[in-house]
């Protein structure tokens, strides 16, 4: 891909520098110009279709973990502060770092608020 990146941006300088001088009314650069635009556009397909199919077309989501990540995402607190209030979200927000627990396991341990309310606030259904 870098390949791809650094070809790309050298026919994007070269259309750039024929840009700056040439007198487009002319049409005298318009052959080089675009001789490397769709040479660009020619290698981007090709790219983004060998990219598709050696590395993303197979790509599983394991969803056990990005489970894990939402759930010990301190950036879910932002959401707590309208029903909690800022300083008891700041506090929770901490022990949670803290004591490398979740948000959601220190809210209900704490009794703050039900799993029912949890859940709907973060709309986690499963």
């Amino acid at each position: 891909m870098n390949q791809v990146c650094f070809q790309v941006i050298g026919n994007d300088a070269t259309v750039t520098m024929v840009a700056e001088a040439s007198q487009m009314e002319l049409n005298v650069f318009e052959p080089v110009l675009f001789y490397n635009l769709f040479e660009s556009l020619e290698i981007l397909r090709h790219a983004c279709s060998t990219l598709r199919l050696h590395a993303i077309q197979d790509l599983k989501v394991n969803e056990h973990r990005v489970h894990d990540y939402v759930e010990h995402s301190l950036a879910m607190a932002t959401a707590l502060v309208k029903h909690l209030g800022y300083a008891k979200v700041s506090e929770i927000t901490k022990q949670a770092l803290k004591e490398n627990k979740s948000l959601r396991t220190i809210v209900l341990e704490q009794q703050l608020m039900s799993e029912a309310k949890w859940m709907m606030l973060y709309d986690l259904n499963p």
